[in-house]
């Protein structure tokens, strides 16, 4: 998947990245910076403003017919462009003003509707995608998270969000052997949050599926239909075959 998109234009998007990160860190450990709430509810930012000023005109630079999506400046439709590149500037607002160092940077690369490459950064713990120890074993049996409370009734061990390390999201979770599959409903993630974490799966050899068990392509802005990440491919007849009952 990498190797579709130029070496050197992914090693000055990953450099500008990591500037980006050392401006959110100066002002995470100084504690300089102000916060708003969101017509929504959800906490913003100075920083995050600010990380997305610093990062949109470098990636513009860098892919200049590409359509960039930002969480703090989408228009709330998903654009018709051929290449789209979606930015997270500061995943994870809430523990950055709790002083918890679990946040990231978030970036995708979408190519008429499908991820050709994802991202995440931790600009404390200067680690690229948190993936430890991808596998897709087979544990012997199916472990699950469900999102948002949607239980399905079947056999399998569910594992809660609150057994899951803080801060961690669910998808880098399974890629570090602790679950196989995870479900979102519809509408329940917007595409800044799930199309990087889509990217970083099928580097892995995993992907993310429509019920229909064809893979999931993006034309909104939140997901449309219910949606499951899978680690292992070869599991995707068992596992849709457990959600729809």
């Amino acid at each position: 998947m990498i190797e579709s998109l130029e070496k050197d234009l992914l090693e000055k998007l990953r450099n500008a990245i990591i500037e980006t990160g050392r401006m959110i860190e100066e002002d995470f450990l100084s504690r300089n910076f102000t916060t708003e709430t969101k017509a929504d509810g959800s906490p913003v930012t100075s920083t995050d403003l600010k990380s997305q000023d610093f990062l949109i005109p470098r990636i513009q630079e860098l892919f200049p017919t590409a359509k960039i999506i930002s969480e703090e400046s989408n228009s709330g439709e998903y654009p018709k462009d051929d290449l789209v590149i979606t930015i997270d500037p500061l995943a994870g607002t809430r523990n950055f003003l709790k002083s918890v160092a679990r946040f990231n940077i978030m970036i995708s690369i979408i190519r008429n509707g499908t991820v050709i490459f994802g991202t995440t950064y931790n600009p404390i713990t200067n680690i690229f995608d948190e993936v430890e120890n991808a596998t897709t074993e087979n544990s012997g049996m199916l472990r699950t998270i469900e999102k948002e409370g949607v239980s399905y009734n079947n056999p399998i061990r569910t594992v809660s969000r609150k057994d899951l390390k803080r801060g961690y999201r669910p998808i880098i979770n399974m890629l570090n052997g602790e679950i196989d599959f995870v479900v979102y409903p519809n509408d329940a993630i917007y595409i800044w949050d799930i199309a990087p974490l889509h990217g970083i799966l099928k580097s892995h050899g995993g992907n993310i599926y429509k019920l229909d068990g064809t893979e999931y392509t993006y034309n909104s802005i939140s997901n449309s239909g219910s949606i499951v990440a899978i680690a292992d491919p070869s599991k995707v007849s068992e596992v849709l075959r457990i959600i729809k009952g």
